[in-house]
């Protein structure tokens, strides 16, 4: 387990915080200059998900932590089922709450539009492995990696379900104001119940649910 707050020093896990956090927002600065489809998955599937998999990867064995506890913890299968269902469902109820009123009310400030993929081996790759690689890698960076930290540096577990909640929210800037706050939302959710069941499985099933089937329902790209 890591050190209890008493003794906890957040500078020693800060570099690795920022290793793993940093190359999500780089990649979408990259991203505005990217219109080529294939340039597009090479960058964010080749290059940059990978960075932050190894920070956390390294952080395990820096402070000699396991993968349990990080929140890989198995669960039964009917529990991993309902979980699942459970936070898709409030996933996409809370999405679609806020996004669709801030819609409204907010500009939309997109700063970024994703290219189209219309090669059905790309499309495939993308929504398939890309996306898987999307929900684990996030999962793991921002409710595995930073709320451990956060919930060790803070002195309250609200307060560092708020701060990782926030950097989940930032690292989706380009995709405008209205997105940011629903997906500031959708990760205190995500936060919520990984306490209830203490595994990351649940929640990276559901993210990665809620990114396949937004598209289709036209109202959000990717959380």
């Amino acid at each position: 387990m890591l050190k209890q707050r008493e003794s906890f020093k957040l500078r020693d896990h800060l570099p690795y915080a920022l290793a793993a956090v940093t190359p999500f927002l780089i990649n979408d600065l990259i991203d505005l200059v990217i219109v080529s489809q294939r340039a597009w998955v090479f960058w964010t599937y080749i290059v940059t998900y990978p960075i932050p998999l190894t920070a956390v990867v390294l952080w395990l064995r820096r402070f000699g932590l396991t993968t349990q506890e990080l929140g890989l913890n198995r669960i039964p299968f009917r529990r991993l089922a309902s979980e699942t269902l459970i936070t898709t469902g409030l996933g996409f109820f809370v999405t679609i709450g806020v996004f669709r009123y801030l819609k409204m009310l907010l500009p939309a400030g997109l700063v970024f539009v994703r290219p189209d993929i219309d090669e059905d081996m790309l499309l495939l790759g993308d929504m398939t492995i890309g996306l898987t690689l999307v929900a684990v890698t996030e999962e793991l960076v921002f409710r595995g990696l930073l709320l451990s930290i956060f919930d060790r540096w803070f002195s309250s577990q609200d307060l560092a379900a708020i701060s990782a909640g926030l950097l989940f929210a930032l690292i989706h800037w380009s995709q405008g104001i209205p997105v940011m706050f629903a997906t500031f939302f959708v990760a205190l959710v995500f936060t919520w119940r990984f306490r209830v069941c203490e595994s990351l499985y649940p929640l990276m099933s559901a993210h990665y649910f809620i990114n396949f089937i937004g598209p289709f329902l036209n109202w959000i790209r990717f959380l």
